[in-house]
């Protein structure tokens, strides 16, 4: 991972929390293809990744699912199942954004919590490291339960 991180240095990549995901029951949230990376740590719970054409991946709490090229890719309680688009979900369910300037995201009531903190990378020049793109579409680190 050391060379990965050399990488980002030298891109002088940035990140910024988006959102932070609350949910309780059933969700489903997609999120259409992004000009970044993006990036999903799972505080509480757990939850699936689900990626076009791939097996889903369940994350647990501490887990870290970071997407470097952006790709389309859905967060949910189940391994399939129905999905709202993220900006109908920011616009009838976000709170006053935090400190951050990250949006506050409630999602039901009832049933298993599950908190996300979604953001994104941004590239300080016009093209990411040509390590960047060789990368797998979704890059998993595991937390270990905690």
């Amino acid at each position: 991972m050391d060379v990965l991180a050399d990488v980002l240095a030298a891109n002088r990549i940035g990140g910024a929390v988006v959102a932070h995901l609350r949910a309780c029951g059933e969700w489903g949230c997609g999120i259409d293809r992004l000009d970044q990376a993006a990036f999903h740590v799972i505080s509480r719970g757990t939850c699936w990744l689900r990626l076009p054409g791939r097996a889903p991946l369940r994350l647990d709490q501490g887990d870290i699912a970071i997407l470097p090229t952006g790709v389309q890719h859905i967060l949910a309680t189940r391994r399939e199942g129905s999905v709202t688009p993220y900006g109908q979900i920011a616009a009838e369910h976000s709170r006053s954004a935090d400190g951050d300037g990250a949006a506050e995201l409630d999602l039901g009531r009832d049933g298993a919590l599950t908190k996300v903190i979604c953001g994104k990378f941004q590239y300080a020049s016009d093209r990411p490291h040509p390590v960047l793109s060789q990368l797998p579409e979704v890059v998993h680190v595991p937390g270990d339960g905690g």
